[in-house]
């Protein structure tokens, strides 16, 4: 397996722990979820790869340093739009916001030197 930097949507750090993990190649990690909640558990299930990963609660938007709302009423619905289907209508959560543009910058990324993959849950703003 080729050796790459993942970024996830992360939820509660399913396909971050098997990246991480010696038996996908030890990968580097970076793992955004914007759910308190949700991140908590994402901490909890990636700390054995401590050294591999990265973890940011942020939600990925157009534009870094916004406080959006989170809606939901589980972390399967959750979105930053109160119209996404499954997302209520009362904000669960804040979280501040950071560009795929700018997170590249902060995780010192390299594209030139090692391929990215991207997995993100857009869940209700992906033409944002």
């Amino acid at each position: 397996m080729k050796s790459c930097k993942h970024v996830f949507g992360a939820n509660f750090g399913f396909f971050s722990c098997l990246a991480a993990s010696p038996t996908f190649g030890s990968q580097a990690v970076i793992s955004i979820e914007p759910s308190l909640v949700t991140f908590n558990f994402l901490e909890r299930n990636l700390k054995p790869y401590g050294d591999h990963c990265q973890l940011f609660r942020l939600a990925i938007d157009t534009e870094s340093g916004k406080s959006v709302n989170l809606y939901g009423n589980r972390h399967a619905g959750f979105s930053l739009s109160s119209d996404y289907h499954g997302a209520s209508k009362s904000a669960v959560d804040t979280v501040e916001t950071i560009s795929i543009d700018d997170l590249i910058t902060k995780t010192n990324l390299d594209p030139s030197q090692k391929p990215i993959l991207i997995k993100l849950e857009a869940e209700g703003i992906e033409v944002r």
